[in-house]
C-alpha cells in the first residue's frame, strides 16, 4: 500500500530511466519501480538515493528531503519496451546521528509494475556492510536482482515484523527481502449486499452503490437495499405476513380519521403491481388507527375501528408503487404491535387467496367455489392441494371453543378446512378438518373445533381438486 503526500513532480530524465519522486500518485508509465522508504527511526532528515541499471550501467543521485514522517513512496520509471534490473542504494541521514544504509536489487519488467520496500532499521544505524544491512547485520550478497513480485514464498531470514503496514486487510510479506503489502478486498466484505468493499491505504470501505439494489430502492450501508417514501426510509415489505412494528413518539396524525398524541409507527409498503392487500391490527390488544399515505404524504385511506372493535382492518386495491403504512395507538408508551399485511395479484379470483379474505360473521354462509380461482395450497396432508378454494377470517376477544364445518346439506362437493393463526404462513396449519360424522365419508365435508385464546384467525376452504366447483355452506359458531 502506497502513502502520498503531494503532487508527483519529475526530478530527473535519464534516457532509459525517469525518477519521479511520487508523493501524491503514481507514475504513468506502464513500467514502474515504485520505492516505499519506510523506517523505526522518527529522526530522519534526508534520504540519499542511488539507482544504476545493471545492463545498461546508467546511474543516477539524487537526495530526497523528508519532510514528514515516513513511510514515504517514490517511483521509478522506465520505458514501456525496457526490462532490466538495478541496485537500488539508499542512506538514511539525521542530523548529529551515524547513517542507514541499504543496498538491494530489483528488475523492471517491461509493461509491470514493480513494489520494493526499503526499510530503514534504526538496528542498522552505524552499521558498515561490504552489502546490506537488515535488522543490524550485514547480509552476505546483495538481493539476486530476480523479479519475485508473483512469488508467495516468505524468506526465512526476513522478520516479517518489519513489513507490517498496520492496515489489517493487507497481507504483509517478505518476500527475498522485499515487503509486499497486498491489498484482499475479501477481507472488507460486510453483510450489506449492496456495498463495495475495498481494502484502501486508510483501511477498509465499504461504500454504498445503489446501482446494486433493484427498481428504485437504495443501498443504505448500514440496512442494505431500502425503499425511500416521504423522508421515511427502510426495508419495505414486499410478501405477505404478520410483523411486529414498534410505536413510540407522537409523529403523525391521520388527516380522515383523526389520531391521538400517543405512541405511532411506521412501515414502508412495496408492491411490483397493481394488488389487493388487507392489513390489520386485531391480533393485538391495542386501541389503533391504521393510514395508507403515497410518498408526497396524501392520505389515501384509513380507519379506526373495525369490525365491532377497538383494532383497525383496511382492505383496498393499489396500484404498484411504495406506500407508508402508519399505525397510531393509544398506547402512552413505546410498544410492539403485530401487524397482519396480506398481498394479493389484483387479477386473482374473488375471495381466492389472502389478500381477498372475508370476515366470518353469520352463523351459516354459502361459498360459491365456482366463483373461486386456485390461490392457495393446503398444507392439511392425505389432501388434494390445488383445489379452487376462499379465505376467510374471524376475531374473538377471548378464549372461545370454536366449530367451523362444511356438514350442513352433506353437499358433494368435497372441501378440505384449514385453520391458520397467519393467513401467508402454508407450512404448520393450526388445525386441519376431519370428517363430518354426520355425512357419508366419500362427500369429503370437513369439520373443525377447537378452543382458541383471544386472537385473529384464518380458516381456507380448500375444494378437493382444481375441477371441484359447487356451492357449499359454511357453518360458524364462535362460542358466544
Amino acid at each position: 500500500m502506497k502513502v502520498v503526500h503531494q503532487p508527483m513532480k519529475v526530478v530527473h530524465q535519464l534516457g532509459w530511466l525517469a525518477l519521479v519522486v511520487a508523493l501524491g500518485c503514481g507514475g504513468d508509465s506502464a513500467t514502474t519501480l515504485t520505492l516505499e522508504f519506510r523506517s523505526d527511526a522518527t529522526d530522519i532528515d534526508e534520504i540519499q538515493l542511488e539507482v544504476t541499471g545493471n545492463r545498461s550501467g546508467r546511474a543516477h543521485s539524487v537526495t530526497l528531503p523528508v519532510n514528514d514522517p515516513l513511510p514515504q513512496t517514490y517511483v521509478v520509471i522506465a520505458s514501456d519496451d525496457n526490462s532490466e534490473s538495478v541496485v537500488i542504494h539508499a542512506v538514511a541521514r539525521s542530523a548529529g546521528q551515524p547513517e542507514i544504509r541499504r543496498s538491494l536489487t530489483a528488475t523492471f519488467s517491461a509493461g509491470g509494475n514493480r513494489d520494493v520496500t526499503v526499510m530503514f532499521d534504526a538496528l542498522c544505524r552505524g552499521v558498515t556492510c561490504a552489502d546490506d544491512c537488515v535488522a543490524g547485520s550485514c547480509s552476505e550478497e546483495v538481493d539476486s536482482g530476480v523479479d519475485t513480485s508473483m512469488d508467495t514464498g516468505v524468506d526465512a531470514e526476513c522478520d516479517p515484523a518489519m513489513c507490517d503496514d498496520t492496515i489489517a486487510c493487507t497481507e504483509d510479506l517478505c518476500v527475498d527481502d522485499v515487503c509486499a503489502n497486498t491489498p484482499r478486498d475479501e477481507e472488507c466484505a460486510d453483510d450489506i449486499d449492496c456495498t463495495v468493499d475495498t481494502c484502501t491505504e486508510a483501511g477498509c470501505t465499504n461504500v454504498a452503490d445503489d446501482a446494486l439494489c433493484a427498481g428504485t430502492m437504495v443501498c443504505d450501508e448500514s440496512l442494505g437495499c431500502v425503499a425511500t417514501c416521504g423522508g421515511a426510509i427502510g426495508t419495505p415489505i414486499t410478501t405477505g405476513g404478520r410483523y411486529d412494528i414498534t410505536v413510540e413518539g407522537d409523529d403523525y396524525r391521520s388527516t380522515l380519521c383523526g389520531g391521538t398524541s400517543r405512541a405511532d409507527g411506521e412501515v414502508l409498503l412495496q408492491l411490483d403491481e397493481k394488488s389487493r392487500v388487507f392489513i390489520n391490527t386485531h391480533q393485538g390488544a391495542v386501541d389503533t388507527i391504521i393510514s395508507v399515505l403515497r410518498c408526497d404524504g396524501s392520505e389515501l385511506v384509513c380507519n379506526d375501528d373495525a369490525d365491532g372493535l377497538t383494532s383497525s382492518m383496511i382492505p383496498a386495491i393499489l396500484e404498484a408503487g411504495t406506500y407508508r403504512l402508519v399505525v397510531d395507538t393509544d398506547s402512552p408508551d413505546a410498544t410492539t404491535i403485530p401487524l397482519d399485511i396480506y398481498i394479493s395479484p389484483w387479477t386473482t379470483g374473488i375471495a381466492g387467496a389472502c389478500g381477498y379474505a372475508r370476515q366470518l360473521t353469520e352463523a351459516t354462509t354459502t361459498v360459491d367455489l365456482c366463483r373461486q380461482s386456485s390461490d392457495m395450497l393446503s398444507s392439511c396432508t392425505g389432501r388434494p392441494r390445488d383445489g379452487l378454494d376462499a379465505v376467510y377470517y374471524f376475531v374473538l376477544e377471548e378464549t372461545r371453543t370454536v366449530t367451523i364445518d362444511t356438514c350442513s346439506g352433506c353437499s358433494d362437493v368435497g372441501i378440505t378446512l384449514e385453520l391458520r393463526d397467519v393467513c401467508s404462513e402454508r407450512l404448520g396449519p393450526r388445525s386441519c378438518g376431519s370428517p363430518c360424522p354426520s355425512c357419508a365419508e366419500a362427500t369429503g365435508q370437513s369439520a373443525i373445533t377447537e378452543t382458541l385464546p383471544a386472537g385473529v384467525y384464518y380458516v381456507i376452504a380448500d375444494s378437493l381438486g382444481s375441477a371441484a366447483c359447487g356451492e357449499v355452506t359454511l357453518t360458524f359458531d364462535d362460542g358466544a
